[in-house]
């Protein structure tokens, strides 16, 4: 396959936006790899630490122990890890850029994060929550950066709710968070590259800050190598190529490097095609797979990813859409070339299990991992950056090592070797065939029946208002909108629509009134007062809302001191 000539796929200015040299690059897969991999490179970092999260909490901890009581609890918090380094290192300093989320997620993440990271942390730990983006857009990078010698790029937070091993085990005990004491499995990937293609990276996370805050900062590099000691690189000596989203704006074009680079790949795919992702509906992508799937001598394509999406609102939104995409991928499998499929582990509800990494394989050709969901958002509304690694003609050992880390994965989720899931694959001749010879262990790959409720079919609205693949104007929005349900559909479909309603207006209230900001400034010591409280209680759904409440209500207090202040600052009359 490597021998035969073939069109470049990583183009700059096209698929990509920088394509820079890695002397080493490693596949890292599930949170216990990812997370002690960064704490070890933490520890060597000198000058600077650089990271784009879209949500970060302060108290997780990178490493965790089976004792739990004993050495896990004696693990810093990331919050604790990071001021620790900064106090003890004078030459370094720390960015963290957080997006500055709607207040949809506020109960999912860490409460007041500019009053936890700006003001209870030494001064040269930086952060800030960037806003910068269109209405309903998000940054969604997940990039860390240190000394501009290394980086790591791909779909982890450094969030709650993220730490796993490669086991997935049902009931380990590891998986607990501050609020989450028992959360589900959770796999993901992400990727470590040095050399240019770090230094790359770097430039990136510099010119985000930049446009976040104003400020411009200056490239850092470390003297010494802060490269992981316990990670050994799949890749020597390849070419890494940058892609990004951008949503454009006033003074600058869209950038859609990520689904230039998807379309390009997808069609010049020969054999097969392996995708792990959380969502499945980007339209664009969508109608390049089916019209491959129904070619004669197509690829194959096999599709891993969560069984269900998370939270009821989810489910019935980004769930429906997800099962009209893959129902037009069916549709279109006259060859029985398409496999969709979800994980399954003994003793684990599969609905716990979220499959949260971004990656794609095309033969043994490109493998890219990134931040981007295959959904519209990613491809035109969010901010994304994605690393793409491709085999050139001739280029034997980097096929293998791409090869390798399809077949480690794959493994992982059929409870086997990649030993094993190569001899199939020699053996069958076919990724299908391959995957289908290994399923049926207690660990293995069911086939994933996305479905949906006709009624909810019918009520749920095209891919433009849940999933935009580009920013709406306001008067935009109410043009995409169903006509009326008939009365039983309406009133089965008010709990929907309310949640709906009622998200929308708090996360109005939150960009375009002052609520946020007399949350975060002039209410300080209540907010570290419900926190305290919140810590205090067994029930993380209750103290959720208990901390919520307490915002609200001490958002309102601030109110009415700023107004009677307001009031008495006024010249009286007469």
């Amino acid at each position: 396959m490597t021998g035969e000539p073939r069109a470049r796929l990583l183009i700059e200015g096209r698929t990509c936006w920088r394509l820079r040299r890695a002397d080493r690059a490693a596949v890292l897969i599930d949170g216990e790899e990812y997370f002690s991999a960064l704490d070890a490179a933490l520890e060597r970092a000198q000058r600077s630490v650089r990271i784009l999260a879209w949500d970060v909490h302060g108290g997780i901890r990178l490493r965790r122990s089976e004792q739990e009581g004993a050495e896990g609890d004696a693990a810093p918090t990331l919050i604790e890890r990071l001021d620790g380094l900064v106090r003890h290192r004078r030459d370094l300093r720390i960015w963290l850029l957080e997006w500055d989320f709607a207040l949809l997620y506020a109960l999912e993440r860490q409460f007041f994060p500019t009053l936890r990271f700006g003001y209870s942390t030494h001064r040269r730990l930086h952060f800030r929550l960037d806003g910068e983006h269109p209405i309903g857009a998000s940054h969604h990078e997940k990039l860390v950066v240190i000394d501009d010698r290394i980086a790591f790029c791909g779909g982890f937070d450094l969030a709650a709710c993220r730490w796993d091993t490669r086991a997935h085990r049902a009931g380990d005990s590891r998986r607990h968070d501050p609020g989450a004491p028992d959360y589900g499995a959770f796999h993901d990937v992400m990727l470590l590259v040095d050399g240019d293609a770090a230094r790359t990276l770097g430039e990136l996370a510099r010119e985000r800050w930049r446009r976040a805050t104003g400020q411009r900062l200056d490239e850092r590099r470390g003297e010494t190598d802060p490269w992981p000691r316990d990670v050994s690189p799949r890749f020597r000596n390849v070419e890494v190529g940058i892609s990004r989203t951008r949503p454009g704006g006033e003074d600058e074009e869209p950038v859609r490097e990520v689904e230039a680079l998807h379309i390009a790949s997808l069609r010049a795919a020969r054999r097969w095609i392996y995708v792990e992702n959380q969502y499945l509906t980007a339209h664009r992508i969508g109608k390049v797979l089916a019209e491959r799937l129904a070619e004669a001598e197509g690829p194959e394509l096999v599709i891993v990813s969560t069984r269900t999406c998370e939270g009821w609102l989810e489910e019935n939104t980004m769930g429906v859409l997800r099962a009209r995409w893959l129902a037009r991928l069916r549709d279109a499998d006259h060859h029985g070339r398409l496999r969709v499929l979800h994980p399954v582990v003994p003793d684990l509800d599969p609905d716990r299990l979220t499959v949260h990494a971004k990656l794609t394989i095309v033969d043994d050709r490109l493998l890219r991992i990134g931040s981007a969901n295959l959904a519209n958002r990613s491809m035109g509304l969010d901010s994304e950056c994605d690393l793409a690694i491709e085999a050139g003609t001739g280029d034997t050992e980097t096929a293998r090592a791409i090869a390798a880390v399809r077949d480690d994965l794959l493994a992982e989720h059929l409870g086997t070797t990649p030993e094993r899931v190569a001899e199939a694959l020699r053996t069958n001749g076919s990724l299908v065939a391959a995957v289908d010879a290994l399923r049926g262990g207690t660990r293995t790959l069911a086939t994933l029946e996305a479905s949906v409720d006709p009624w909810i079919d019918e009520l749920v609205p095209d891919e433009a208002i849940f999933d935009p693949e580009k920013p709406m104007p306001p008067e935009e929005f109410w043009k995409l909108l169903p006509d009326a349900p008939e009365p039983e559909r309406l009133r089965r479909a008010l709990p929907w629509i309310g949640a709906v309603v009622a998200s929308a207006a708090l996360a109005a209230a939150w960009r375009w009134t002052p609520v946020s900001e007399w949350a975060a400034r002039e209410t300080l010591v209540l907010a570290l007062v419900v926190d305290r409280a919140r810590k205090l209680l067994d029930e993380p759904g209750f103290g959720a809302a208990l901390a919520l409440l307490g915002m609200a209500a001490a958002a309102g207090i601030a109110w009415w001191i700023v107004r009677r202040r307001r009031r008495a600052a006024r010249p009286r009359e007469g």
